[in-house]
């Protein structure tokens, strides 16, 4: 039984920085999370707000010039950033796994599935051909694959796209690792696709108890899959929330903008945007990182950053305006 009030996974003051000729990059610069057992917590945000940096760090896969140069990364309480490689090598599928966001690139084009399946059960599990097919056909029919036996012998170019994210969530959960980590999965899917994955997600989680990080800009997803939603603005989680709790409730100015922001069916009205856009991540703006774009900022808003104000259970922002002290 898994106890869902349980840390899995804690984040503290996370930073990873990329050294380029035109400065340092602060893309994460102070990061602070905490998944539960068995949660799914989406994060959303506009694009560049460092959402997929974010899941590198976490799965210790961030590349030059990008550089993770302090905080820690808690799992099960064992801090993933003092791992040797081999270490964080031999946690990566077991323990914790990662969907990315193209299916097709993620998966060896001149293999076939079934053998792409194998490697991993070979590598990671210790069996032998005969338990390696058997498994993976396991692996295929509980990610609603049909005439799984056929699509064993399937190269990645002969299946959809739907069909390679199936492919791809079932070899992340070859291992049964309990944090799984998926960047945009629905990305390039047609709705209806969409709908089963998100549907997919959902039932591994209720039958294999496995938390969840879903990274993704789709407000949409991240209020029918999650558990919780995180926003995240200049590489920073700038409220955080159950997820009803958000979205009837948003108190970030720019979360309420984002909600604001969304298509909704049947508006043929014109849809409000948020003003500006990002700064760069090479010369942020003093205080709060949004106040330039922010239509209730004041003095207090450019001058220092505001600190995680808690404005209901479990839900917290950074904001000015919900300081009760003033």
């Amino acid at each position: 039984m898994i106890d869902k009030n349980e840390n899995l996974l804690e984040i503290h003051n996370l930073q990873t920085h990329f050294f380029t000729r035109k400065g340092v990059v602060k893309v994460l610069d102070g990061l602070n999370l905490t998944i539960k057992r068995g949660q799914i917590i989406g994060l959303v945000g506009e694009t560049g707000a460092g959402k997929s940096v974010t899941g590198f760090s976490i799965m210790r896969l961030v590349r030059k010039p990008g550089e993770i140069v302090g905080g820690e990364i808690l799992l099960n309480g064992r801090d993933l950033l003092k791992l040797t490689d081999d270490g964080i090598r031999q946690m990566r599928g077991t323990e914790i796994a990662m969907i990315f966001q193209d299916p097709r690139a993620a998966l060896n084009p001149v293999l076939q599935v079934g053998r792409l399946l194998a490697q991993v059960l070979y590598h990671r599990r210790n069996m032998n051909s005969v338990q390696a097919r058997a498994t993976a056909l396991d692996l295929m029919r509980m990610v609603h694959i049909s005439d799984p036996a056929e699509r064993l012998n399937s190269y990645p170019h002969q299946l959809s796209g739907g069909m390679c994210q199936r492919i791809s969530i079932a070899m992340a959960l070859a291992c049964q690792p309990e944090l799984l980590i998926a960047d945009e999965p629905t990305t390039g899917l047609d709705v209806t696709v969409q709908r089963q994955i998100i549907l997919l997600l959902k039932e591994l989680r209720d039958k294999m108890g496995t938390a969840q990080i879903i990274i993704t800009h789709d407000l949409g997803l991240a209020a029918e899959l999650c558990d919780a939603v995180a926003v995240m603005y200049a590489g920073d989680i700038v409220e955080i929330a159950p997820v009803e709790e958000l979205f009837n409730r948003p108190r970030h100015p720019y979360t309420i903008g984002l909600m604001r922001s969304r298509p909704l069916f049947g508006d043929r009205g014109r849809i409000p945007a948020i003003t500006g856009s990002v700064a760069p991540f090479t010369q942020p703006p003093p205080g709060c990182p949004f106040h330039p774009r922010c239509e209730y900022a004041y003095s207090r808003c450019s001058e220092h950053k505001p600190k995680p104000f808690p404005v209901g259970p479990e839900h917290t922002s950074q904001c000015w305006l919900l300081d009760t002290a003033i």
